[in-house]
């Protein structure tokens, strides 16, 4: 049997059928549940409702009047003496099919809500009258009704937004509303809208029977099947599952109708209407902005994939676009009317416009935060400690103050964002001032505020906002733990040793993870990155990094998606994986320049870029790049800044590349002498300019001063990253080189054996340095089998890492023709030098080809196959390298001032790629 007209259920409804067709619409029944919702409607409204009489006690409520009588029941008034509150309550309609469960359902999903943009629910419970649920008594109007008098779109969009983040809420619970439409959203006279009548909500997605293609059933406002057909998403029409994605259809619906008066589909039967929704021909809304209108569309997707990822999304999106609610906005009018959906009664008053409120001066604004009493209790960091607090402080404190200057010119949302942004930062300053209150360490301050993102950060926050703190009560508490924490672990990180913090930082993303909320998790992810690359654990650190993306994009959180943008650059260039590091850079510059490109980060790009370009040998690009990164880095947070160090050691690694030892050697120094006095004399960077510094001496020629240096900066490392870290097999890759340039060919390979495993086990792409230079000690020892076994590893990994034009890379060819030339492998010799030769003649190192010539001018011509005469060998001054790209909106820097012919860079007894701060 098909599924019944509207004949048929009004026949059995009023008891008119004949027993053989009464006996098949029985059998019809028992199998179809569409139906029987039908015929539970039109019973309802056929059925003669039970009544409760004034002043009767209904459990612990006193009844009072009717406020109005739906489809799911009569409301009344009552009056709870206990809590001396009004409430509404809720009474079932007698004849309904299931009635009981359904209003159950009802309150369990409602109740599990505390939220303010959903009514709430005190309580069900039964009488012999039947079932009745206590709920909020909310002075107010149906969406419906409100929708009758004309309002801005802007106020619109205030209720728009209300009601997708009570939705979002709901959705959080784990329920699925099923029945969004105006009649069940209510909205108070303080100008709040909440989300009511969940009588057809459950408990994740439900599925169900496709509707036959008959008419909506007589005598009922088209709520005859669950979920009213007007508001239904497709999928569900079509018989698929009820889920988040199909309560935004019916959102959509809604919205559509509040904006224009009219539903954007119209059908009389189940194939009419799902025939008009999938023409996808919705009529433009007018009178409103193009991104309403296209927000509203996304919304009305066929596709529910095609549709906003959440109603998380959908707020934030309405939120970036319109602004917040303002305080003046008023409900007009004063009017009564009954919510025949949800049962609730509301009154419309006029709303009082709150006065603005004074924008606080930035230094009374940070005063709980940073005062003299803070700074007198700190006063055994050291003065440097606190000159760096008093510094960053006053940046925050300028920050505010133009945001206040501000707010009369810019956008209402972006100042939100701007003093959200601030809020954050003035947070993070104090949890810093916590932790070093009881780690007296001053040494690390001006490293753990520099791993706090900067004030200045804040003003480029003009382009859409992320996802907002979820309105779950146990959501937001994770949320708003997770926040208080990570500076914690960031200061913790920054002032020592990473390694005690990692556990807390796993449990930081976890909880982040269970919030739901994506920029949170893309914050807690970020500094989990900072950790594992802290404690070399590379692979984790860039599987980390790009999930902070992914999390960060979804959540669009715009900054912090250009911060793991730039992280994913550094752990590649972490691990020596160049070609994805240059694959990287312009999906980085890319977000930068969507963050608002603030200058820091444009910097710090920069800087990236420039040691990309350093590790694949080109030298002139890679000072230009560091030369910009240096002046943008002075202008962006001042010339004592601490990340201006780490700038100055890498031009300091470009001149000892390119032979310039004094220099490079004066880079390194300047480096060295920033760090000792920001930093103090125990802390990795200084380390890392003391093993730079080391580097320049073994060229020089002075090896014990090298070694010597080497080993100062092989203490601060084990001390500060532990034994294992990849610090330590960097710094003894160079004494292995000491060793080697000494002829110590025994401790030579030991070193250089350790330093290749460390390299190895820490996915860090030097290692493959570590194989050349063990290459080098088996031929000075004349095991040349040997040495090619090590040659053949390094060749594979530098094609992997640094590429196969870098000087490592080119230098290895000479290498293994020489090898190969000592085995009487003539043809391969021949082979590999000519390919040195020839490649090195256009590269910043032309040493290499002089001595590829030389070596092919002893190799004896073959008698089979006789090779031509080679030609002099003629060494071509290498070309000048293009111009680097500039990040997106940036204008080509000026060209560097000229400097005299660089001497050739030497010939170095092994391959060094030098100790770098990704």
């Amino acid at each position: 049997m098909t599924c019944l007209d509207d004949d048929l259920v009004l026949g059995l409804v009023e008891g008119r059928l004949a027993a053989p067709m009464l006996a098949k619409v029985d059998a019809h029944l028992d199998d179809c549940d569409t139906c029987r919702d039908v015929v539970a409607q039109v019973a309802r409204v056929q059925a003669p409702a039970k009544a409760l009489v004034s002043g009767q006690q209904l459990g612990r409520y006193v009844v009072g009047e009717v406020l109005g009588e739906g489809a799911m029941g009569r409301v009344y008034a009552a009056f709870e003496p206990e809590l001396e509150r009004r409430v509404a309550l809720k009474l079932l309609v007698a004849g309904d099919v299931g009635a009981r469960d359904r209003v159950l359902r009802e309150a369990q999903a409602m109740a599990k809500l505390d939220h303010p943009n959903v009514v709430g629910v005190h309580e069900v419970g039964t009488a012999p009258e039947g079932v009745f649920v206590a709920m909020d008594l909310v002075d107010g109007d149906s969406l419906r009704t409100w929708a009758q008098t004309q309002h801005p779109w802007r106020d619109a969009v205030a209720i728009l937004v209300d009601i997708a983040r009570g939705l979002a809420a709901v959705h959080a619970a784990g329920v699925v509303h099923r029945d969004i439409k105006p009649d069940n959203i209510i909205v108070g006279t303080d100008g709040r809208a909440r989300l009511g009548d969940f009588g057809l909500a459950r408990a994740g997605a439900i599925t169900m029977r496709p509707l036959a293609d008959v008419p909506f059933a007589a005598g009922t406002p088209a709520t005859a099947v669950a979920g009213t057909p007007a508001y239904m998403a497709p999928e569900v029409m079509r018989g698929g599952a009820a889920a988040a994605a199909s309560d935004q259809f019916s959102f959509g619906v809604t919205a559509y109708e509040v904006l224009s008066g009219k539903r954007p589909f119209h059908g009389t039967t189940w194939s009419e209407l799902l025939a008009a929704v999938d023409a996808d021909t919705v009529a433009p809304l007018r009178g409103v902005p193009g991104w309403l209108d296209a927000a509203v569309r996304r919304c009305l997707a066929v596709d529910p994939a095609h549709r906003f990822p959440s109603m998380s999304a959908l707020a934030a999106y309405l939120t970036a676009h319109a602004g917040k609610r303002g305080a003046t906005r008023w409900i007009a009018g004063i009017a009564v009317a009954a919510a025949v959906a949800s049962g609730v009664t509301f009154l419309a008053l006029e709303r009082s416009a709150s006065p603005e409120r004074a924008c606080e001066l930035g230094s009374a604004a940070l005063a709980g935060v940073w005062n003299e009493p803070v700074r007198q209790r700190l006063a055994g960091l050291g003065s440097p400690a606190l000159r760096a607090l008093d510094a960053w402080a006053a940046r925050w404190i300028d920050e505010h103050d133009a945001l206040c200057s501000a707010a009369k010119t810019e956008s209402s949302t972006r100042i939100a964002a701007r003093e959200h942004c601030l809020d954050r930062r003035r947070a993070e300053l104090a949890a810093l001032i916590e932790s070093l209150a009881t780690t007296a360490r001053g040494d690390r301050v001006a490293d753990a505020l520099a791993m706090l993102s900067p004030p200045s950060e804040c003003r480029s926050l003009d382009r859409g906002a992320s996802d907002p703190v979820p309105l779950d009560p146990q959501h937001a508490a994770l949320v708003h733990g997770v926040e208080r924490e990570l500076p914690t672990v960031r200061a913790a990180i920054a002032l020592g040793d990473a390694r005690p913090v990692l556990g807390e930082a796993t449990k930081l993303v976890e909880d982040a993870r269970t919030s739901g909320h994506a920029p949170t998790l893309a914050e807690a992810l970020l500094v989990h990155t900072d950790a594992l690359r802290g404690t070399s654990q590379l692979a984790e650190a860039a599987a980390t990094a790009r999930e902070a993306i992914v999390a960060a994009e979804r959540g669009h959180a715009d900054l912090v998606a250009a911060r793991a943008w730039l992280a994913r650059v550094a752990t590649a260039g972490d691990q020596r994986d160049l070609a994805l590091a240059d694959e990287l850079a312009p999906l980085a510059n890319a977000a930068i320049d969507r963050a608002g490109a603030p200058p820091h980060l444009v910097a710090s790009l920069f800087r990236l870029r420039g040691l990309v370009a350093y590790n694949r040998g080109k030298l002139v690009e890679a000072r230009t790049l560091l030369e910009q990164a240096h002046m943008r880095w002075i202008e962006a947070a001042g010339k004592d800044s601490v990340e201006i160090s780490t700038i100055e050691s890498a031009l300091g690694s470009v001149a000892r590349a390119a032979g310039e030892l004094d220099i490079a050697a004066g880079w390194h120094r300047r480096a060295l002498e920033r760090d000792r006095t920001l930093r103090g004399l125990q802390h990795p960077l200084v380390a890392r300019d003391l093993h730079n510094l080391a580097g320049v001496l073994r060229l020089q020629g002075d090896l014990d001063a090298a070694a010597a240096t080497y080993r100062e900066a092989l203490e601060i490392e084990i001390a500060t990253r532990g034994p294992r870290s990849v610090e330590v097999g960097l710094t003894r890759n160079s004494l292995g080189l000491v060793h080697l340039a000494r002829r110590d060919l025994a401790a030579g390979r030991t070193e250089l054996a350790l330093a290749h495993d460390l390299l190895a086990a820490g996915g860090h792409g030097d290692a493959a340095f570590a194989d050349h230079n063990l290459g080098l000690v088996e031929a000075a020892a004349g095991n040349h089998a040997a040495a090619l076994t090590h040659y053949e590893r390094a060749a594979a990994a530098y094609q992997g890492t640094i590429g196969a034009t870098a000087t490592p890379a080119l230098r290895l060819l000479l290498d293994r023709a020489r090898s190969e030339l000592a085995l009487g492998r003539t043809p391969d010799a021949t082979t590999h030098a000519r390919a040195a030769r020839d490649a090195a003649r256009g590269s910043e190192v032309p040493w290499i080809a002089e001595d590829a010539a030389e070596l092919l001018a002893r190799i004896p011509p073959q008698r089979k196959k006789p090779s031509p005469p080679e030609p002099a060998v003629r060494i071509e001054p290498a070309p000048p390298s293009p111009p680097p790209a500039m990040p997106l909106g940036e204008a080509a820097p000026a060209a560097p001032p000229q400097r005299p012919s660089a001497p050739m860079p030497k010939r170095d007894i092994g391959v060094y790629g030098s100790t770098q701060t990704w």
